[in-house]
């Protein structure tokens, strides 16, 4: 339990918690995924798809990924998205001020912000 405490990222944590045996890794047009170190064979099969791992476990990934991705990322970790990397917040001051700015990048004052990723206990900043 000591090594999980210690651990840099959340991904560490998961590694540390399942055997790494290799995964087959499809091609396609776009695949969103957080696979990190992983070894990895490729299958081909739907290259000219979109594949959004998650999907089978239809309760709740499909809603997690909305939200998420609908939401004003502010995590412990760096996030790398499609459109670049989001950063991970330092500390509750710096939550503080970006949360402060994505409420006044709104267009409509009135619109629901969604936050979602910091946690002052878990952050080891």
């Amino acid at each position: 339990m000591m090594a999980w405490a210690e651990s840099s990222s959340l991904s560490d944590v998961g590694r540390m918690m399942t055997a790494q045996s290799a995964v087959t890794i499809y091609t396609a047009r776009e695949i969103v995924t957080l696979l990190g170190a992983q070894p990895f064979e490729v299958d081909r099969t739907f290259d000219d798809k979109v594949i959004v791992p998650g999907f089978n476990a239809q309760h709740d990934h499909p809603v997690l990924a909305a939200l998420t991705m609908s939401s004003e990322i502010l995590s412990i970790e760096d996030w790398a998205l499609p459109f670049g990397t989001i950063p991970a917040v330092s500390d509750k001051q710096d939550f503080l001020t970006r949360l402060t700015m994505a409420d006044s990048n709104l267009e409509d004052p009135d619109e629901a912000l969604l936050s979602w990723g910091y946690h002052e206990c878990c952050s080891g900043r």
